[in-house]
């Protein structure tokens, strides 16, 4: 009986956050947190990530690229490029739990992506690539890798200048 008298009195209170949000001035609060998010939202939008047509899914795909590919070795990560199979050029990103956890790992394909959507208008068009990460990937600042991708992909005519 107690716990509930508490509980209408808390509920009953109009002050704090949440007595601003619903009193009649509160309105001013969420004004600026919709415009906050409709501004994100267009944000969002205007990031162009690697298309699904463009990304290595199928394990056929995998299978010969690993088996007939190139290889790229860096301090950072290691590419296996061969040629393109299909009419697109394709890219994989692979992180595995010599990385670290699930969080690492993401963390070090995420870099990965960015580095490769940024700069993939430079890069030849005639490879599927699968990019894999080390676990140096992760404690290296942005820079560093990126230096060390272009450094990489110049010297083996993958970089178009």
């Amino acid at each position: 009986k107690r716990t509930l008298q508490r509980n209408k009195r808390r509920l009953q209170r109009k002050h704090g956050f949440l007595g601003r949000m619903s009193s009649p001035g509160g309105e001013r609060f969420k004004e600026p947190q919709k415009k906050a998010k409709e501004a994100f939202v267009r944000l969002i939008s205007l990031v162009k990530a690697i298309p699904q047509k463009e990304r290595i899914k199928e394990k056929k795909h995998f299978d010969t690229l690993f088996s007939d590919a190139q290889k790229i070795h860096s301090t950072f990560f290691i590419i296996c490029y061969s040629d393109k199979q299909l009419i697109d050029r394709r890219f994989a990103f692979i992180a595995s739990k010599k990385v670290g956890n699930s969080v690492y790992r993401n963390k070090a394909k995420r870099v990965l992506k960015e580095l490769i959507r940024n700069h993939q208008h430079r890069i030849n068009k005639k490879y599927d690539m699968i990019v894999i990460a080390k676990a140096t990937c992760i404690d290296a600042n942005y820079s560093s890798i990126e230096d060390s991708l272009l450094n990489a992909l110049q010297e083996h005519n993958l970089w178009l200048s």
